[in-house]
């Protein structure tokens, strides 16, 4: 039962990733997307977790397979 409270908990964090014309074909992308909120909310609002001094660490890993055209 407090799994399933906790699972309903989100932050308001999303993260977009565009892959690189650089590069080359046949590689693979490595990144770390480091966010942290110094100052943020203090009380979970709605459902939203509060963000005050919340540190995010999100991996992108882009294979690259053919050429661009």
């Amino acid at each position: 039962m407090l799994l399933a409270a906790l699972a309903r908990a989100q932050d308001n964090y999303e993260i977009q990733v565009y892959g690189s014309d650089t590069v080359s074909p046949s590689s693979t992308m490595v990144e770390l997307h480091s966010n942290f909120t110094a100052d943020g909310s203090k009380i979970a609002e709605n459902g939203v977790l509060p963000s005050n001094h919340a540190q995010h660490e999100t991996p992108g890993i882009q294979p690259r397979f053919h050429q661009l055209v």
